[in-house]
C-alpha cells in the first residue's frame, strides 16, 4: 500500500516511532556478547514489550537464562512501516524480570535493561540510511502509536482466526471459487485502508481496499475495516 503521498504516515516523534516499532516488530534478532550460539544471532520468537523494555520468556536451563548479566543488543525491524522500513537497535544488559521467579508454565522472564537506543530509517531523499540516537528517558516516556499496534494485532488475528472469511473475500475479488483460493491474509492495514493478498490456482494477487474516511482511533479502525470487508463479502456467503 503506497502511503508516500500521505501525511502523518510516520510518527512525528522518533521516540514514539521507536516504541511503536518494538511493540509491532515484524522481525527481531538478539545478539549476546560472548555467546556464539543460541540465542545469539537468531530470530527472537517470543518477544514481549513491557513499557518499552524488551522481555523474553525462556526456560531456566536455556542459553538465554544463562546469559543474564551479559551485554546484549536487540535489533527490531518493522518492514511494514511507511513510507520507509524502520529499525531500532536497543543496547543494554540482560537481567531477570518478574522477581526472578519462574511462571506457572516454568518459564523465566529475561529483560534487556536498555542503556542506548538508536533508530535507523531510509532517507527518502537519498540512498542513505539515517541513524538517530535517542535519550533513553525520552524513549521510555513515550507510548507506542495505538493505531499502529491495533492494526498489527488485527492483521494477525484475522489472518490466523478468520481464514475462511478472508478466502471468501479474496474469491469475490478474484472472481473465482473459494475452493480455488489456498489462503489469504491482510498484508497491510493502516488508517486509510487495507490490502488483501491471496494465493490461488492462477498464482494469486492482492488488492487495496480504501476506507470511506481515515481512521483516527483503534475503535474506528476496527469499524471501518469491518465495514470495508463486509462490502467485499459475497452475497451468498
Amino acid at each position: 500500500m503506497d502511503t508516500s503521498s500521505r501525511t502523518g504516515s510516520v510518527p512525528r516523534s522518533l521516540a514514539e516511532l521507536a516504541r511503536t516499532t518494538l511493540s509491532s516488530a515484524s522481525s527481531a534478532s538478539l545478539f549476546v556478547t560472548g555467546i556464539a550460539q543460541a540465542p545469539a544471532g537468531q530470530d527472537v520468537i517470543d518477544l514481549l514489550e513491557q513499557d518499552g523494555t524488551p522481555t523474553f520468556p525462556c526456560l531456566p536451563d536455556s542459553a538465554l537464562a544463562g546469559a543474564v548479566g551479559s551485554p546484549a543488543r536487540l535489533t527490531v525491524e518493522d518492514a511494514r512501516a511507511h513510507p520507509a522500513t524502520v529499525s531500532v537497535v536497543l543496547t543494554g544488559r540482560l537481567v531477570l524480570a518478574g522477581g526472578g521467579r519462574a511462571h506457572a508454565d516454568g518459564h523465566l522472564l529475561v529483560a534487556l535493561a536498555v542503556t542506548r537506543v538508536v533508530v535507523e530509517y531510509d532517507d527518502l531523499s537519498s540512498p542513505t540510511v539515517v541513524q538517530r540516537e535517542l535519550p533513553v528517558d525520552a524513549y521510555l516516556d513515550f507510548e507506542p502509536d495505538p493505531l499502529v499496534t491495533s492494526a498489527r494485532s488485527l492483521m494477525a488475528h484475522l489472518t490466523h482466526c478468520h481464514q475462511a472469511d478472508l478466502r471468501a473475500y479474496a474469491a469475490t475479488v478474484a472472481d473465482c471459487s473459494v475452493d480455488d483460493v489456498a489462503g489469504a491474509c491482510l498484508s497491510e492495514l493502516d488508517p486509510w485502508g487495507v490490502q488483501l493478498a491471496w494465493v490461488d490456482v492462477d498464482g494469486g494477487g492482492r488488492v487495496e481496499l480504501l476506507f470511506a474516511r481515515r481512521a483516527t482511533t483503534p475503535d474506528m479502525l476496527i469499524a471501518l475495516l469491518r465495514q470495508r470487508l463486509e462490502e467485499t463479502r459475497p452475497a451468498a456467503y
